[in-house]
Formats: C-alpha cells, sequence, structure tokens
C-alpha cells in the first residue's frame, strides 16, 4: 500500500475516532465545513488560473493538444496522396498550419503553373481590360527552338475596361480555338457570348478542361499578373473566378458550377465539387474529392472533406473526411475586442494561440451536426461528432466522442 493511501487511512479512522466522542449535530457542523472550505480551494484555484496570464505559444514545449499528429494521421494522408503533407509536416502546431496557408498557397500556385508552362500541354490565354481574353500562340525560331509565346494580335477594338469572352474548351483534337474582333475567345462550335473579363492575368487550360465563366477577375494594373490553372477535365461551367487576389487551380475533374464564387489564391483538389452558392474566399488548400457549398476563409482541408451546404469555415484545419452540417459555423473572432482566443491544456496551463482570429480544428472523420456552432479555439481530435444544435465552448474534445446538447422539449396540450 502507497503512503498517501496510508495517511488516508489513518486520517480518516481519526476523524471518526473524534466523531464518536462528539454528538451528532456538532459532527455535521464538522462535515459541513469541510466542505465548503474543500469547494471554497477549488474556486479559488480556479480563478487563479483564469486570472494566470496565459503561456505565450513560443516559449512552450508543446502539450498534444496542439500536435498536429494529435488530429491528423499524416502517414494515411500521405498513403492517400493528399498533395500538401509536406507543408503539414513542416509546420510546428496546428496554429502554424492554419497561418502559413497563404504563403503555402502562394508558393504551390507559383511552381505548379510554372511546372505547367514549362510542359507546355496546356492552351494558354491571356487577360487583358483591352482586349479581353487572347490565346498565345507559340512561336518557333531558327532550327525549331521555340521561343517565348505571345498573345495572337486580335482586330483593333474599343479600350472598354470590361471584355466579353466566350465558351472556352480545350482539348487535343480541337482547333481554331481564334480570337474574333471584340476580343472574345470562341469555341470551335462557335458558342454564344457567356462572360466578361476584367483586369490583367492568364489562362492555362489542360486537355479536356472546360472554361464556362461568368465573369473572370483579374489583376489591377501594376499588380503581378494572376493565374486561372484547369487540369485535365476540370470544368467550371459558371458562376465567378476572381483572380484579384491570387491564382487559382483546379484539379483534375473538378467542377465549379454556376453561381459559385472562387477567389485566390486557392487550390481546389483533384474531383472536388463547388456547389452554387459557395463562396471560396482565398487563402485555401483543399484536398481532393471534397464537397464545398458554403462559404471559406483561410481553410486547410484534406481530402473528402465535405461543407456541402450553407455554412461557415474560417481560420480552421479540417482533417480526412471532416463534416460540417448544414448552417454550421466555425466562429474565429472573440466576442469582445479585449479578449484573444486561448486554448486550456491538460496541465492547466491556459496557452495563448497568439492570433486574433481563430476558428476550429477538426480531426480525421469529425462531424458537426446542423446548426452546430463551435466557439473560436475548439479542438475535435478524431472520431468525434457533435449532435445538431451542439454550441462547443472552445477547448479540446475526443477523441471518439458523441457531443450531445442538454436540451428538454416541453409538451403541452393546444387548447382551443
Amino acid at each position: 500500500m502507497n503512503t498517501p493511501l496510508v495517511e488516508l487511512v489513518a486520517a480518516a479512522s481519526a476523524t471518526a475516532a473524534q466523531l464518536r466522542r462528539i454528538d451528532r449535530p456538532t459532527a455535521l457542523v464538522a462535515v459541513a465545513s469541510a466542505i465548503a472550505a474543500l469547494l471554497f480551494a477549488r474556486q479559488v484555484r480556479r480563478r487563479r488560473l483564469r486570472s494566470a496570464p496565459p503561456v505565450e505559444l513560443s516559449t512552450l514545449t508543446l502539450p498534444d493538444e496542439l500536435l498536429i499528429s494529435t488530429y491528423i494521421d499524416l502517414s494515411e494522408a500521405s498513403a492517400r496522396g493528399f498533395e500538401h503533407v509536406a507543408y503539414l509536416l513542416q509546420c510546428r502546431h496546428v496554429i502554424a498550419v492554419i497561418y502559413g496557408c497563404h504563403v503555402e498557397a502562394v508558393n504551390w500556385l507559383s511552381s505548379t503553373v510554372h511546372a505547367a508552362r514549362r510542359r507546355g500541354e496546356a492552351d494558354a490565354y491571356v487577360i487583358s481590360p483591352l482586349y479581353g481574353l487572347q490565346k498565345v500562340v507559340p512561336q518557333t525560331v531558327g532550327g525549331g527552338v521555340p521561343s517565348p509565346p505571345r498573345a495572337a494580335a486580335p482586330q483593333p477594338a474599343p479600350p472598354f475596361a470590361t471584355r466579353f469572352l466566350r465558351s472556352v474548351t480545350a482539348a487535343p483534337t480541337v482547333t481554331g480555338v481564334a480570337v474574333d474582333g471584340s476580343g472574345g475567345a470562341a469555341s470551335g462550335d462557335g458558342t454564344a457570348w457567356s462572360a466578361a473579363a476584367t483586369g490583367h492575368g492568364a489562362v492555362l487550360l489542360a486537355p479536356g478542361a472546360t472554361l464556362h465563366a461568368d465573369r473572370i477577375i483579374g489583376a489591377a494594373d501594376g499588380e503581378a499578373p494572376p493565374t486561372l490553372l484547369l487540369d485535365s477535365g476540370a470544368r467550371v461551367l459558371g458562376g465567378t473566378i476572381d483572380l484579384s487576389g491570387g491564382s487559382v487551380h483546379l484539379g483534375a475533374d473538378a467542377v465549379v458550377e454556376p453561381g459559385a464564387l472562387v477567389r485566390g489564391p486557392a487550390v481546389i483538389g483533384a474531383r472536388c465539387v463547388v456547389r452554387h452558392g459557395a463562396y471560396i474566399r482565398g487563402d485555401v488548400l483543399l484536398g481532393a474529392d471534397g464537397v464545398y457549398g458554403g462559404e471559406l476563409k483561410n481553410v486547410v482541408a484534406l481530402d473528402g472533406c465535405e461543407l456541402p451546404h450553407h455554412s461557415y469555415c474560417g481560420d480552421s484545419l479540417l482533417g480526412h473526411r471532416a463534416h460540417l452540417g448544414c448552417g454550421a459555423v466555425t466562429a474565429n473572432f472573440p466576442l469582445f475586442e479585449s479578449s484573444a482566443p486561448s486554448l486550456r491544456v491538460a496541465s492547466g496551463a491556459r496557452v495563448a494561440l497568439g492570433r486574433r482570429k481563430i476558428g476550429a480544428v477538426l480531426g480525421d472523420r469529425c462531424q458537426l451536426g446542423c446548426n452546430s456552432v463551435t466557439d473560436p479555439g475548439t479542438f475535435l481530435a478524431p472520431n468525434t461528432h457533435a449532435y445538431p444544435l451542439s454550441r462547443l465552448r472552445a477547448g479540446v474534445y475526443g477523441p471518439a466522442e458523441i457531443l450531445k446538447p442538454r436540451q428538454v422539449v416541453e409538451r403541452a396540450p393546444l387548447l382551443q
């Protein structure tokens, strides 16, 4: 028997012996006083923990609650072919993953676009405010050595800020995609006018990709020209592609439905579906096979994630097959201006997350039920499921838990 247990038994025996020598009312008062003292000590300890300044994340030995491996199986992600595993491995903790998303997206897009240009497999177009969308014509010099491509010379056109373009389909067998006098790029079958293009930028269409956007917004004068890159089989069936904030990449067989808005920098993985009404606000890295119908901003999502209906997810990390039900919200901004997101870890320390905006971290196969709301700084370990209408306070939940809100429905007869 260990020493603390021996001491506890001895103290209990001594207390029992004392209680036998006093009357019952006095014993009850003694027991009540002891309980009150215990509760008061616990309350004082909690107040001290609350009032203690949070520990800075940069000076802390990382607790398990902030490790990426706590929420995402990186070896499984690599085996599934998630394209940004190297980025996850180089980040120190989950907060670094979220707030490094912009730089990673910009760098990844730059290298991917450069590689696509070097391969020369994609049809290239240039967006200009004077002539709209122009097909780039590769040139050769003596000896058949390719020279830098140039835009096909269009017929003179009025210098309108907005130029219209036609539906464009890239395929190995399609020829004669021309630029007409108004600056529109027409498909081989002479499709009617379908979109407006403003600003500067470029479009790269791999074989089999289809661009039928309602509107393409390029960069302003003086800014670096962004690129819209569509891999093989990717289809933009409508909506708006906004390149004013950065480039956009659609993976193979990805689909953007009519009525969606995609703003760069954005990396959308293969076979993803961006549904009607979706608002991709930029700084997103979305893995393959996802479905998105709500609003996303500054999000890293692994493959198979689903936000299929109207919902909001900002400044968050979503693991493999994470799911947000209709109306689910990952709140990312504290209610009061003086507040800053922090996380209470198992040791009792309160860790300052170092950012004004923090949404949620949902591990592999986590779910938020319909109309659930998470406070800024909510962390769900893998296989954790929140029932509909849950309100989750900041903290760590799971793994492998079901979170049920306490609700009481009163039933009463209807008086006629």
